[in-house]
């Protein structure tokens, strides 16, 4: 999951460098794939770790309220769903 979202963002990067149409979309699914793959993995992580995860200070608490942010920080996956859903909507219709 690591190197996918890695490899979307330097995508989504190089699309917007070489100003290609498709840089919106490319970004909001670099966005939703690792923003949604970064809390799989932190909610993993806090099973693993049980009751300890939870504790104020411990490293997996703080992965995790980082994770929670990834997903709504710049636009919710919501968001990122409907401007995916709107760009091929858009290309249907074209």
């Amino acid at each position: 999951a690591n190197d996918l979202g890695r490899m979307l963002a330097y995508r989504a990067a190089w699309a917007m460098e070489q100003q290609d149409p498709e840089a919106p979309v490319l970004t909001a699914c670099a966005k939703l794939f690792s923003s949604e793959s970064v809390n799989e993995i932190a909610d993993l992580a806090m099973q693993v770790h049980g009751g300890h995860g939870y504790l104020k200070g411990a490293t997996v608490e703080r992965l995790y309220r980082d994770a929670r942010y990834a997903v709504i920080a710049y636009g919710t996956s919501e968001m990122q769903r409907a401007a995916i859903a709107r760009d091929s909507l858009d290309k249907f219709k074209a």
